[in-house]
């Protein structure tokens, strides 16, 4: 999937439809939508990526995967290009499965002129063949941010949780917790 927005601001969503219908009306400050539940997003067993996302804002770029299972793929479990030419990125992954794939979680993080924050909430990421997760991340003026929390990352052939956060004239932070990051090839987590 590719989302370009030469003049604005870009945005993604993978996700469950349940959650959505939960989030919305709290997101936009209207009344709870009623809905029939439909279920997660699934992308399992592909020859390459699972999920594969291309997003590109000139304001901004965000994107949501949210109750997402993408397994036993032939590449990436799921893999993200993200950049906003004057703006800043936001990609959050919340109750994501990407497990026994070549490679889990891949996050590239291309460009960015503002801030970039990064969030990763009950994910999991176990017996990939390279690295559980894998986060590049870098922001030419302002801040980079990385929250990880509740993150399983196990016996992956590389490193449980990868993360290069670079920041050039700005902060670069990043916080893990709560996460379960044990018997990998390489290391558990690295920084």
């Amino acid at each position: 999937v590719s989302v370009t927005s030469a003049s604005n601001q870009a945005f993604a969503a993978f996700a469950s439809s349940d959650l959505l219908y939960e989030i919305l009306p709290d997101a936009l400050d209207i009344d709870p939508i009623a809905h029939a539940p439909l279920g997660g997003t699934t992308a399992n067993g592909n020859g390459a990526n699972g999920i594969s996302l291309t997003l590109n804002g000139y304001d901004a770029a965000m994107a949501i995967l949210a109750g997402v299972e993408a397994n036993a793929n032939g590449s990436f479990g799921v893999h993200s290009a993200l950049g906003s030419t004057d703006g800043g990125v936001m990609a959050y992954l919340v109750d994501v499965d990407a497990s026994d794939n070549n490679a889990g979680i891949g996050m590239d993080v291309v460009s960015a002129n503002e801030d970039i924050s990064l969030g990763m909430v009950f994910v999991n990421a176990d017996r990939n063949t390279i690295h559980g997760v894998h986060v590049f991340a870098s922001s030419i003026s302002n801040d980079v941010f990385a929250l990880l929390a509740d993150v399983d990352a196990r016996q992956n052939g590389g490193n449980g949780v990868s993360l290069d956060l670079t920041s050039a004239q700005g902060d670069a932070a990043v916080a893990l917790t709560d996460s379960d990051i044990n018997a990998n090839g390489g290391n558990g987590a690295t920084f």
